[in-house]
């Protein structure tokens, strides 16, 4: 099996409290994470960061457990009330699955939409194919 590699980003946003938003990134476990500030708006970049997880700590302070936590939420909690983000991310794992995200999230809901999903609605639209036939057209094995 080969290794899935996923890259995403997100477009400018801005934060109530940046402080309380650089701490909670922290705290998430992502894998290549990366955060950039420019002008009081911060971007991300990385792997796979739609869903984090977070560890669980005991009195001792060992990591006991970890939950899984959508990102989603996180920048929900954190983006100022008008704020709209949009996300998109593209991944393939060897040629098996290859295929694209996008997200558009507010303070109070999200839309998420696969690329297949995007082209399978778009060409209906456009009259090419029947709402049936898009049913059929996949590029999963």
């Amino acid at each position: 099996m080969a290794n899935l590699n996923i890259w995403s980003k997100t477009s400018y946003f801005q934060v109530k409290d940046r402080e309380a938003f650089l701490k909670e990134i922290k705290e998430v476990n992502t894998e290549d994470l990366r955060v950039e500030e420019k002008d009081g708006k911060f971007i991300l970049f990385g792997g796979h960061f739609m869903y984090v997880s977070r560890d669980i700590y005991n009195l001792d302070g060992d990591i006991i457990d970890e939950v899984e936590e959508s990102m989603v939420s996180i920048l929900q909690k954190h983006m100022i009330q008008e704020e709209k983000i949009i996300v998109t991310a593209a991944g393939q794992e060897g040629y098996r699955y290859i295929g694209g995200d996008a997200w558009i999230i507010t303070r109070t809901d999200f839309v998420y939409i696969s690329l297949e999903q995007a082209i399978r609605k778009a060409a209906v639209e456009k009259g090419i194919i029947t709402e049936e036939e898009s049913f059929e057209l996949t590029t999963d094995d």
